[in-house]
């Protein structure tokens, strides 16, 4: 399996349509959502809902353990103690503000 951290791909149906696939990649977080998981969804739903040729998108997950444990906290963590005290931590609020929309 490849080591991007969200895989795409598209499965055809019987008619002329297909359904957008999205495969989290992160087995050993448990699949939990990271920043550039985030981004990487995000560009591809948008994609995938202005294609007339998707139906709908499935979503799923590599590994055994779980679907998703979600958002990476222990990324966010590191991130946020490497911030200088009385800053706002520039990765974990980007992760907010996109993993949010993305939601809606």
């Amino acid at each position: 399996m490849s080591d991007a951290p969200v895989l795409f791909s598209e499965i055809a149906t019987a008619g002329s349509h297909c359904f957008g696939r999205a495969t989290l990649n992160a087995p050993a977080s448990l699949n939990a959502l990271s920043l550039p998981m985030v981004d990487l969804l995000d560009a591809q739903l948008r994609a995938w809902a202005v294609d007339p040729q998707i139906a709908g998108v499935w979503l799923d997950a590599a590994g055994d353990k779980a679907f998703c444990a979600g958002g990476d906290v222990v990324g966010l963590y590191g991130a946020i103690k490497a911030t200088p005290r009385g800053e706002v931590p520039a990765e974990p609020a980007a992760f907010f503000e996109r993993e949010y929309r993305l939601d809606y």
